[in-house]
């Protein structure tokens, strides 16, 4: 009786492709993450201490921006066919650039309690004790649901 023994090594069986290491340049706790649908080069990552971070070159690279803001930031959101990212935290924090992040403006809204996250097609906000908010202008001011 002849017996086969087969053995696979998982180096060849898998792939190198899989989950990489990219280096942020911050040592902050990152809560969100959203690609540009236009380009998959292009990203926005928020998170404590008002950082948001973007890249330009699918994570080779994350710029810091400049925020204004030391709330902790939880949910960010990018709508290509107007350029805006809107950016949501802390104590009804909501940042918005329409420059690739050259500046934020923080935009009034119409409650202090924390927003966790944001829809990237029709910005809408959602937050601590059932809050919900909306814009109907692209980002420029929030509606309380």
């Amino acid at each position: 009786m002849l017996i086969t023994i087969l053995t696979f090594n998982l180096n060849y069986v898998y792939s190198q492709d899989g989950w990489v290491i990219q280096p942020s340049g911050t040592t902050v706790n990152l809560h969100s993450v959203n690609f540009d649908h236009a380009t998959s080069n292009r990203a926005w990552v928020c998170g404590n201490s008002g950082t948001i971070l973007h890249t330009s070159n699918a994570g080779t690279n994350w710029i810091k921006q400049v925020t204004g803001t030391t709330n902790d930031l939880y949910g960010i959101a990018c709508k290509e066919d107007n350029g805006s990212v809107i950016a949501v935290g802390e104590g009804g924090t909501v940042l918005r650039t329409t420059n690739q992040g050259s500046t934020w403006v923080n935009i009034p809204t119409p409650t202090t309690r924390t927003l966790r996250d944001i829809s990237d097609w029709r910005f809408y906000a959602v937050g601590d004790s059932g809050t919900i908010l909306f814009t109907t202008s692209g980002g420029v001011t929030a509606l309380q649901r």
